[in-house]
């Protein structure tokens, strides 16, 4: 995998981490307040990448571990697009651990579908901001 193609699902999976805490937001005042709790842990956990530019970058457990918490705290209206979150990040966990992709890593696929990824972060990002008064819009910022 090269420098520039491990950058690109680095900044994917910051994304993805991010579109989680976001999801933070459906179902009765109880399961919003465990949801919003979890994404404000979420977030102070850091990027799921601490280390982008490494040559096989490792994910930090602190962080998978706050991301974990959230798909098991989402409610009802969310769990599905946390749900594919997590399961981006599984993917390149997993593509990242196996080595570079057979070809020309440029225009190997991603493990992932990005609109799907694309939708779910949008869901729990809004959700983040609208029920839990937390703006993860800007994962760099």
């Amino acid at each position: 995998m090269t420098h520039r193609r491990s950058t690109r699902v680095v900044v994917a999976l910051v994304a993805t981490g991010l579109a989680l805490l976001v999801a933070a937001c459906g179902g009765d005042d109880a399961d919003w307040d465990a949801f919003c709790a979890d994404v404000a842990v979420a977030e102070g956990a850091g990027p799921i990448f601490p280390d982008p530019a490494a040559p096989r970058p490792e994910p930090d457990p602190a962080a998978l571990g706050a991301l974990r918490a959230l798909g098991d705290s989402a409610p009802p209206p969310l769990d599905a697009d946390v749900a594919v979150l997590l399961a981006a990040v599984d993917a390149v966990t997993a593509a990242l651990a196996a080595g570079p992709p057979a070809g020309d890593p440029e225009t190997a696929p991603l493990p992932y579908d990005p609109a799907a990824v694309d939708t779910a972060r949008e869901a729990v990002t809004t959700a983040a901001r609208d029920r839990c008064g937390i703006d993860l819009d800007d994962p760099f910022g």
